[in-house]
């Protein structure tokens, strides 16, 4: 995690702060001009995003880092300084635990309390907006909001009302990560269809990603879900058995890397899980003949990826939750062991349409590789380009 370190002693010169000595000063005032400082904050925060309501204590980031006490336990302090963390009275090892403001879920906290310290507007919003979010704490004294109240409440019509609510939500659809995306990721390159792997390698949009892509969102709104409940589940653990959301580098296609976020990996049992938000179509038909090349493929990507972050993996699975069910009672979980062997061949495969793509062009490449029929992008995109073709814009398709 990239940030501006938190340097919250001095006025003219701030610093991450020192013991004392002259050499203590200029090692502090050292690390601080290298990134050092900058660094070591960063790696915290992302592992107490991991550690989610677990937390971590300075000996457990040592541990980990291979830095030593000194080192970490200022990090940890002045990030607390700064209200970006917090640490809970309760200890571990003998140590503190300190852990995000989010995942305090009503511990007892060891607030920092040098003379009042302002809040930065770093990675948690301006100083107002922190305080709000924090006063809005179920486990803190509700404050009173009257000074918010509009001076008139305007009389409009329900629906009316409503249209304006569903047009933030289409706006903020469009505008998430997932309805952008254009360059190809891993959930992409194991496509059993070689021509719907060529438009992808071409960054032509998906079709059903064009305009208000509401069961996409409803998938990303529950892989959140799933990612706070696997944080939670870290808490009062010795040492944090989840990571999720991690992101991977899974390798490159024609020195591209290829990136993505890896759903969940357990630590206790090294094993790569992928969260599937389907429906009743795909879940009979993954019953009966399992997940496919896409889906088999992208998660041998994901267990490559932490692989190649040094942590082991035994095993991958793809879990296909219902999105119509009342319960899980009909999710089908597919697993297999880990083999490096189905990535690299999803990736060298992909690499070849990409080679071929770079030296013929998009547009010869279409007249080369036909649809298969068995993805749900072949009609798709056939249907898209004929549409751009009778209206006279296939041109601005870049080749």
């Amino acid at each position: 995690m990239s940030l501006p370190p938190i340097l919250p002693y001095g006025s003219e010169l701030p610093t991450s702060g020192w013991s004392g000595s002259e050499t203590s000063r200029d090692r502090a005032e050292a690390a601080d001009r290298s990134g050092l400082t900058s660094a070591t904050q960063g790696a915290a925060l992302e592992l107490l995003e991991a550690a989610g309501s677990a937390g971590i204590t300075w000996a457990e980031m040592s541990a980990t880092t291979g830095q030593h006490h000194g080192t970490v336990s200022g990090a940890l302090s002045n990030l607390h300084k700064a209200g970006l963390i917090t640490r809970l009275t309760e200890r571990r090892g003998g140590s503190q635990v300190y852990l995000l403001p989010q995942h305090v879920n009503g511990r007892q906290e060891a607030p920092y309390r040098p003379n009042g310290t302002q809040i930065p507007a770093l990675a948690g919003g301006a100083p107002e907006a922190r305080t709000e979010a924090l006063a809005g704490d179920s486990s803190r004294q509700p404050v009173s909001l009257a000074h918010l109240a509009p001076a008139v409440v305007p009389d409009r019509e329900a629906e009316a009302v409503w249209l304006g609510y569903r047009d933030e939500i289409v706006r903020a659809i469009a505008q998430t990560p997932r309805t952008l995306q254009r360059r190809i990721g891993p959930s992409e390159i194991g496509t059993s269809c070689d021509r719907c792997l060529v438009e992808k390698l071409a960054q032509v949009p998906e079709p059903e990603r064009v305009g208000f892509a509401w069961l996409p969102f409803v998938g990303t709104a529950v892989h959140a879900a799933l990612a706070e409940i696997f944080r939670a589940a870290n808490a009062g653990r010795q040492r944090a058995r989840y990571l999720v959301e991690q992101s991977v580098d899974v390798g490159e296609i024609l020195g591209e890397p290829i990136t993505g976020s890896a759903d969940l990996y357990d630590m206790e049992t090294a094993e790569v899980t992928d969260w599937k938000i389907v429906g009743v179509s795909t879940l009979a038909k993954v019953k009966a003949v399992g997940p496919g090349d896409l889906y088999r493929a992208q998660v041998h990507l994901y267990g490559r990826g932490i692989e190649r972050r040094g942590l082991p993996v035994r095993r991958v699975r793809v879990a296909f939750l219902p999105r119509n069910e009342t319960h899980l009672g009909n999710a089908v979980i597919w697993s297999e062991t880990y083999q490096e062997s189905v990535a690299v061949a999803a990736l060298e495969h992909a690499s070849a349409l990409a080679t071929g793509l770079a030296v013929v062009g998009l547009e010869e490449m279409r007249r080369m590789v036909r649809h298969n029929g068995l993805e749900f992008s072949c009609a798709k995109y056939d249907s898209a380009l004929s549409q751009r073709r009778s209206s006279g814009f296939e041109g601005l398709v870049a080749s």
